[in-house]
């Protein structure tokens, strides 16, 4: 009895407290709106160059910087064995997450997703706009607005966005509405699935 009691409270308190990770499709700029990583590693065999990571996965435990600064460096290695034509390539950002998602290089995320929002939004400028600012997130009945819970803020996202305005909690997609205008008054979407 003990020991199915203290598995519960495991099983209960690691999931209640698990950290959150995204998983971001690493595109080269390039083509439409960039050029998957698993893309541009055809021609980096071809050469016997190093490869490009296809996706990089950061927690709310990592320092972003750290690992883009890190991923940036090893793309700039790699894109060198491939002459001039690359010389002044370099990884592809998106202003929001999933804006430039593929088929097979999509955003997604793991863990906890009631923290990945706060993920995304400590991506600034890193992965995503430097503009980025989060005006809410939705996951199943959970609706958070990002700086005040006021009504005339939940009306302006209704208003601005059917996705939100619908969303009806069920699965486990996660919905981030973020702005990266110079005034602050756009409405972007992002819908973030479980990553398989």
């Amino acid at each position: 009895m003990k020991a199915a009691i203290a598995l519960i409270l495991t099983l209960v308190s690691s999931s209640a407290f698990a950290q959150a990770s995204l998983q971001i499709p690493v595109l080269i700029e390039g083509g439409d709106n960039g050029t998957p990583a698993a893309e541009i590693n055809k021609e980096l065999k071809k050469v016997g160059a190093p490869l490009i990571p296809t996706t990089i996965t950061v927690s709310t435990d990592d320092d972003g910087y750290k690992k883009f600064h890190e991923l940036d460096a090893k793309i700039e290695t790699s894109l060198k064995a491939l002459g001039s034509d690359y010389e002044y390539v370099s990884r592809q950002g998106e202003l929001v997450p999933g804006e430039n998602d593929k088929p097979g290089a999509e955003t997604c995320y793991r863990g906890n997703a009631r923290e990945v929002a706060d993920l995304v939004g400590g991506l600034a400028d890193i992965a995503y706009s430097d503009q980025l600012n989060i005006w809410g997130w939705k996951y199943k009945k959970t609706t958070v607005i990002s700086g005040d819970d006021n009504p005339e803020t939940n009306d302006f996202l209704n208003k601005g966005s059917a996705t939100w305005r619908k969303w009806t909690g069920k699965g486990e997609n996660l919905l981030i509405l973020s702005a990266v205008g110079d005034d602050g008054d756009d409405i972007e979407t992002s819908l973030i699935k479980p990553c398989h």
